[in-house]
């Protein structure tokens, strides 16, 4: 299998896909190619035989065309387009499409996986680190700020996307925290942090996330932000947390990673 990325240099998802096609490509020869785009970037990929994976569509406004061609086997979307952007909090208005499908976001390329720390040896009681956005996270940005000096945490919000810390401090503080708290996404309910969080172990309180068929049986917590203190008291006395943390790694494994993605590509193209 030959593996072609149009996208910018600078992507964050290149890696991911990279480890994706790592994962796939025993399962065909060079007359097939894994063929990775951005949104905005149409192209035949020379009429080869082919898988797409489209990404940054953020908007989940963007129907693409590739499908069309009879030497696309099928098309895999980050963002994968709603029936109505209005009802953008709405997780299950998903536009169907023949041979297109949603694929997990996975990782940004600055995360960096490690060794699985103990639950109960974990340092933080709950982190977060990200983008304090005007329009989605008000009411989560002063639920944690009214608890943050009550639990031992790393909770800190900056201004633009992923303009906080370091790559590998931000993937050691993840891996040592008993608890990840995942708003939604600021241009969709999608959030990278969630898939970084599964691959961590950490229980992960959220919003609820867009009903994609790979997420079915998410061991997540939904959250209401307004009892944020009454959730974290309630999880971090539960005796089943060290189990809960196993098996939101389970999870990943088995779902979010390369190589589950890898064997959901397979399972839905057809050959």
């Amino acid at each position: 299998m030959q593996y072609v990325n149009i996208t910018p240099e600078d992507y964050v998802e290149r890696k991911f896909c990279l480890d994706i096609y790592n994962n796939i490509k025993s399962n065909f020869d060079d007359s097939v190619s894994l063929c990775v785009r951005n949104w905005d970037n149409e192209n035949n990929f020379d009429g080869k035989k082919r898988i797409v994976i489209i990404t940054s569509a953020e908007g989940h406004k963007y129907t693409p065309s590739d499908q069309q061609d009879e030497n696309c086997m099928a098309v895999f979307m980050h963002y994968p387009p709603k029936i109505d952007i209005s009802r953008q909090f709405d997780t299950d208005s998903f536009i169907d499409i023949d041979k297109v499908f949603a694929l997990p976001l996975g990782s940004t390329k600055f995360f960096q996986s490690g060794d699985t720390i103990p639950y109960e040896k974990r340092k933080y009681d709950f982190s977060f680190i990200g983008q304090l956005d005007p329009y989605r996270r008000v009411g989560f940005y002063k639920a944690v700020h009214s608890v943050h000096k009550k639990y031992n945490c790393y909770a800190t919000f900056y201004e633009g996307w992923n303009n906080g810390i370091g790559g590998e401090e931000y993937s050691k503080i993840l891996r040592d925290s008993k608890i990840a708290l995942v708003p939604w996404g600021t241009a969709s309910l999608d959030t990278f942090r969630f898939y970084e969080a599964c691959e961590s172990g950490c229980i992960i309180i959220s919003d609820n996330q867009n009903s994609y068929d790979f997420m079915k049986n998410s061991p997540h917590l939904v959250a209401d932000w307004d009892y944020l203190d009454q959730i974290l008291t309630m999880v971090l006395n539960d005796k089943n947390s060290p189990l809960v943390s196993l098996t939101t790694r389970k999870f990943w494994e088995d779902n979010l990673s390369p190589k589950a993605c890898a064997e959901y590509i397979m399972s839905k193209v057809k050959i």
